[in-house]
């Protein structure tokens, strides 16, 4: 988005809609009515350690076609609409007409801690009437009151032909399946043609290629490992994987004619993961419920989970997949910022992002999408604490001193860099503040980013760390010091 906006610096009606003047020959005027800038695109190198991160940024800033990319989506739609949309279809309740599903929600399954049988959590601890998920609940066989933590999970021993193994993993069932017949939703219990067409879409033999690699070694992509969630391809049901393989091979056929089309689908992809939950509150108020997508920050696989259909989702997509670019100004890097391998003080701004210390571990979060990819991170360059990876506080101070110095020699003198950072810790606010001074920046504002507001309010406490801040900091030129000497001779 950076290099969205750098581009839109050249567009005068973006530029008067943030409230600034602009003359006739593009000079811009402050608040004051002083000029301060001038119209035009700038030039901007956008760079992440990231190949998901790069991939997306290359497509914000790539002008498209966006006609072409609409015909070319609806043909690809159509012809998955037409392979696949079977596995969404359900019989309605009065067993004549038939609806397509919406999405299904998928249950855990425990055993009872008391007698032994099996617990469907759905339909023990969803209480209908309250819209909420009980913490305690009984167990409907031997009326037993107890928890999920009391309880084990129920397991399923399968053999997992991609894998070409046995795989044992924590039982889920479908429990409720929503659903539309001319436009009105419904919902269900799943019937025995719901359960076959499942197991059909299980079955279904198909040499179109989707990832299957094992997750890589994390604290979050190997939080799933005691459920048999161990590969990449555990996180998708069996039938919205088939669909995002489909997609995946006929927009790999497609990249000559419309390569803006793997946007869509990344921004496509997360609908269709395992990691989306139902919002319970809200499933038996509203009549159809909201879904909430993945919790930020983790790979949590719900004991609630939705399954939608992805290829509706793919549908909603094509209206909605944001192109910004109107010119080729951005060019997209995919580096660790200690190694910029840009020119010495070549640079006017810099705008950057760094991780927080330890509150996300990006490689890990980023494995799914990569997988398509098929481009990883190195996460060994990556700045953060990581236990698994063995990164201290200690290793992020060296690595973002590596970067801060990487910056400070691209930046030209007398120029200024924007540090947008948000941690809980005093020691990781206290690293970066340290780092700066170490490199030869000189911090000369922070202020607190108002989201609500969309402004930004000076702070002066040194620990003010659970805000987003926005640290501002120069390369001197030798006027700081001729300043500081000349004041020094008046006090």
């Amino acid at each position: 988005m950076t290099g969205a906006a750098a581009q839109l610096c050249g567009d005068r009606t973006e530029v008067q809609a943030l409230g600034y003047r602009v003359r006739e020959d593009g000079t811009i005027l402050s608040e004051e009515g002083k000029p301060f800038s001038k119209l035009g695109a700038r030039r901007t190198i956008l760079n992440d350690l990231s190949p998901v991160a790069t991939f997306i940024a290359y497509n914000y800033n790539t002008p498209v076609d966006v006609n072409a990319l609409e015909l070319e989506a609806k043909r690809s739609l159509k012809e998955v609409e037409d392979e696949l949309d079977w596995m969404f279809v359900t019989r309605h309740t009065d067993g004549k007409a038939t609806g397509r599903i919406n999405f299904t929600v998928w249950s855990d399954v425990f055993a009872c801690p008391e007698c032994g049988k099996e617990i469907i959590f759905w339909d023990a601890a969803v209480d209908e009437d309250e819209g909420a998920v009980r913490d305690e609940f009984d167990c409907p066989h031997c009326s037993a009151q107890i928890t999920k933590r009391a309880c084990e999970s129920n397991w399923n021993t399968i053999y997992d032909r991609f894998l070409n193994t046995t795989v044992k993993q924590a039982k889920q069932v479908p429990a409720i399946i929503n659903y539309s017949v001319n436009g009105v939703r419904y919902e269900k219990r799943p019937d025995q043609v719901d359960h076959e067409t499942i197991k059909k879409a299980a079955e279904l033999n198909s040499d179109v290629w989707f990832p299957t690699n094992r997750m890589m070694e994390g604290g979050e992509t190997r939080r799933n490992d005691d459920d048999g969630v161990t590969h990449v391809h555990h996180f998708f049901s069996t039938r919205n994987r088939a669909v995002l393989a489909a997609f995946w091979q006929r927009i790999g056929n497609s990249k000559g004619a419309c390569p803006t089309l793997g946007l869509w689908f990344t921004s496509s992809h997360v609908w269709a993961t395992r990691q989306n939950r139902l919002l319970v509150s809200n499933f038996f108020k509203k009549k159809g419920g909201v879904i909430g997508q993945a919790l930020q920050g983790t790979l949590y696989l719900s004991s609630i989970g939705i399954e939608t259909n992805a290829i509706e989702r793919f549908g909603l997509r094509i209206k909605t997949v944001p192109f910004t670019a109107s010119s080729r100004e951005a060019i997209t890097c995919a580096c660790s910022t200690a190694d910029l391998r840009v020119p010495d003080s070549s640079v006017d701004y810099l705008f950057i992002d760094p991780p927080f210390g330890a509150n996300i571990a990006y490689s890990e979060l980023n494995y799914l999408c990569e997988s398509w990819l098929k481009v990883f991170k190195n996460f060994r360059a990556e700045a953060i604490e990581n236990r698994p990876h063995g990164k201290k506080l200690t290793d992020y101070h060296t690595m973002m001193r590596a970067c801060f110095k990487e910056c400070y020699r691209v930046l030209k003198p007398g120029r200024w860099m924007a540090i947008v950072f948000s941690n809980t810790q005093a020691a990781v606010w206290n690293s970066i503040q340290s780092s700066l001074g170490e490199v030869g920046f000189v911090v000369a504002n922070v202020s607190i980013l108002e989201k609500e507001h969309k402004g930004f309010r000076a702070i002066t406490t040194t620990t003010a760390v659970k805000q987003d801040l926005v640290i501002s900091a120069y390369k001197p030129n030798g006027g700081l010091e001729e300043r500081f000497a000349k004041r020094g001779e008046t006090v």
